[in-house]
C-alpha cells in the first residue's frame, strides 16, 4: 500500500511539473506571438501611414472646398482671434476670394473688441484658403495648407504612438482579452 501511494505522489508530482511546464511555454508562445504582430503593426502602419494621412487630408480639402474660402478663413480667424488678448493692432491678410467675408466677421468682431485697430489687407501670395495675423507681438500663418501640415504632423505622430504602444501581458498568466479570469 506505501509503494502506490508514493507511486501516486510522483505521478501527481510528474502531471503538476509538466502542467506548469507546458503553461510556462504557453505563456512565452502567446508573449512571442503578441510581439511578432505588434512588429508587424508597426511595419504596417510604417508603410501605410503616408497614405493613411493623404487620404485624411484629402477629405479634409475636400469638405474645406465645397465650404469654400470666406467660410473657411472666417472659421480659422475666429479660433485665432480667440487667443489674441493684449495686441492693440492687428493686420489680416488675406485672398481677394475670402476679403469680403473677413471684413464682415472683424467688423462684428471689433465691436467686442473696440481696443484693437484691425486692417484687413488682400494680398496676392495668398492661395484663397490662406490667411495671417500680424501684430505688434508676432505673426500667425492661418492658412488651410499650414492647418493641415500641423493637422498631418498631428496624425503621424498619433500614427506612430499607436502602433508602438508596447504589449503587456499580465503576471498571473490571464488574459483579460479572452475574458479569463486570473
Amino acid at each position: 500500500m506505501r509503494n502506490v501511494t508514493r507511486e501516486y505522489w510522483l505521478q501527481r508530482r510528474a502531471y503538476m511539473d509538466g502542467h506548469a511546464a507546458g503553461f510556462a511555454r504557453a505563456q512565452a508562445e502567446t508573449v512571442r506571438q503578441a510581439l511578432e504582430a505588434q512588429v508587424k503593426a508597426r511595419e504596417f502602419v510604417d508603410a501605410a501611414e503616408q497614405q493613411i494621412v493623404s487620404v485624411a487630408l484629402a477629405c479634409v480639402q475636400r469638405v474645406a472646398s465645397t465650404l469654400g474660402p470666406a467660410t473657411v478663413v472666417k472659421a480659422m480667424l475666429v479660433d485665432a482671434l480667440k487667443a489674441i488678448k493684449t495686441e492693440r493692432q492687428l493686420q489680416v491678410s488675406v485672398s481677394q476670394s475670402a476679403a469680403k467675408a473677413t471684413r464682415a466677421m472683424l467688423a462684428r468682431w471689433q465691436q467686442e473688441h473696440p481696443h484693437v485697430v484691425v486692417e484687413v489687407m488682400v494680398d496676392g501670395k495668398f492661395e484663397p484658403f490662406g490667411c495671417e495675423i500680424e501684430s505688434e507681438l508676432g505673426r500667425i500663418e492661418l492658412g488651410l495648407r499650414k492647418q493641415l501640415q500641423d493637422l498631418s504632423a498631428e496624425m503621424s505622430a498619433e500614427l506612430s504612438r499607436a502602433a508602438a504602444a508596447p504589449v503587456t501581458m499580465p503576471a498571473d498568466g490571464s488574459d483579460r482579452a479572452l475574458g479569463q479570469a486570473p
